[in-house]
């Protein structure tokens, strides 16, 4: 798909993934996060929070939370 900056990712894959994630957009948060663990043994998290805009601890933070009753 030719070069693209860090903010594209530049692999066609994520680059579509990245592009349906709205930021502000209703569970923008929860599919960022989604998509992070899915893709963390390609990426970095480090890289996918700069990329994504989120904070790693926040990321961890999904990550150790228990679902909530309302998503069960």
């Amino acid at each position: 798909m030719g070069n693209f900056d860090d903010r594209e990712w530049g692999i066609s894959g994520i680059l579509v993934s990245v592009t349906v994630l709205r930021p502000g957009s209703l569970g923008y948060e929860r599919q960022a996060f989604e998509l992070m663990h899915a893709q963390k043994s390609n990426f970095s998290i480090t890289r996918m929070v700069r990329l994504l805009e989120f904070s790693r601890s926040g990321y961890y933070a999904w990550c150790h939370r228990s679902p909530s009753s309302r998503s069960l």
